[in-house]
Order: C-alpha cells, then sequence, then structure tokens
C-alpha cells in the first residue's frame, strides 16, 4: 500500500483522481521506470492524503496490461512509521523527486523540526526547513532512524523567521487509518502492524 498526497494523484479542479502510475528504482543512481498501474483505495482531500496500490501491470506503451493483481502478492521495500513523534530541532529527511519525470536521480533534502500545528490533542502538521517542493510533496518524511514521521506536503509560507515547508505528521496518518478501518477499507490487524506505538488506542 502506497501512502501519499491527494493533491498528487487528483486533478485539482475536479478532485477526481487521475491514471496513477507505479514507478520503481533499482537505487539512487538510476531513473525510476513505470511497472503498474494504481488502484485507489481511499483519497481524503480534507487531510490531504491517499491510499493506492498496484493494479495491472503496464505495457510498452504505459498500457494496462494482464490480469487483475493485488500487492501483497508481491515483496517490496518497507518503510516503517515511527515510534514517536519527533522533538523540535530533531533532524528530518525528505525524499522526492524535484524535477521533470525521468530526468533526474531521486533527490534528499535535509532539515530539521522547526514547529507543531496540532488538532483534538494530536500533532497535525509538523514545520519544517528542509526545502520542499512539487517533486518531494506527497513523499516520506524520515528522522534519523529512517522511520517515517509524515507526509511532505507542498504547502509552504513565510512567516516570521523566513519560510517553512509542512509535513502532514503519522499522528493524523493513524488516526486516518483507523477511521478506514472502521470503514473496512483496511484491516485492523495490517494498522496495529505499522503504528505498534502510541498512536493508535
Amino acid at each position: 500500500i502506497i501512502l501519499t498526497n491527494a493533491h498528487v494523484v487528483t486533478d485539482p479542479y475536479t478532485g477526481e483522481t487521475l491514471d496513477t502510475n507505479i514507478c520503481l528504482i533499482e537505487d539512487e543512481y538510476n531513473e525510476p521506470l513505470c511497472y503498474y498501474r494504481a488502484e485507489f483505495g481511499a483519497v481524503n482531500a480534507d487531510l490531504d492524503l491517499a491510499l493506492l496500490w498496484p493494479a495491472y501491470a503496464l505495457d510498452e506503451n504505459k498500457e494496462p496490461t494482464g490480469d487483475y493483481f493485488y500487492s501483497q502478492d508481491y515483496t517490496w521495500p518497507y518503510l516503517d512509521f515511527a515510534d514517536t513523534t519527533p522533538e523540535l530541532g530533531d533532524p528530518l529527511d525528505i525524499l522526492g523527486f524535484p524535477g521533470a519525470s525521468g530526468s533526474l536521480s531521486i533527490t534528499l533534502t535535509e532539515g530539521s523540526v522547526s514547529g507543531f500545528s496540532f488538532y483534538n490533542d494530536l500533532v497535525y502538521y509538523m514545520r519544517t526547513d528542509a526545502t520542499i517542493n512539487p517533486g518531494n510533496s506527497g513523499g516520506p518524511a524520515l528522522n534519523e532512524n529512517e522511520r517515517v514521521v509524515g507526509v511532505t506536503s507542498a504547502v509552504s509560507t513565510t512567516g516570521i523567521g523566513g519560510n517553512y515547508g509542512y509535513i502532514i505528521a503519522d499522528q493524523i496518518i493513524a488516526a486516518w487509518f483507523l477511521q478506514l478501518v472502521d470503514e473496512g477499507v483496511l484491516n485492523a490487524d495490517y494498522v496495529d502492524q505499522i503504528f505498534s506505538n502510541d498512536y493508535v488506542e
């Protein structure tokens, strides 16, 4: 299951999901190659979050082909969620592709946690001084242990002290995943496994 921003995979005018390909890289020296067409499990425009997974292989013309399949049949690299919320000043790494698709390798930007925004006692956003741009929005923000602490958003603002980017915090993601369990989209055991920490109650 792939987690990203809703704005990355939806039409900005209609809110409808776009045909979305899933592209993979062998390592940081290779350009991404697109192998699969995605299917959407859930999209929440208010939270700016979306879940998708591979549904069909792509042929040489990048058109879906063959039988439907589900990603649980495959073993892919997996990023675990952090067990605790970062603290002010903790380092962050953000991964993305800030250039045109296929023209650049994956790019790493570094920064630190600069502040927090809250909703109902949960950390909603983390502010960061790391460079955020359209190429890395929707990608993971990682702590120093390479654990996911949130999904990078394209939103940035100019405030006191300069420009800040925003990261949708994993506490909000966990709350949304629990809602999706209630709606029958996700399995409760799956959510327990990926959030085996204080966020899940």
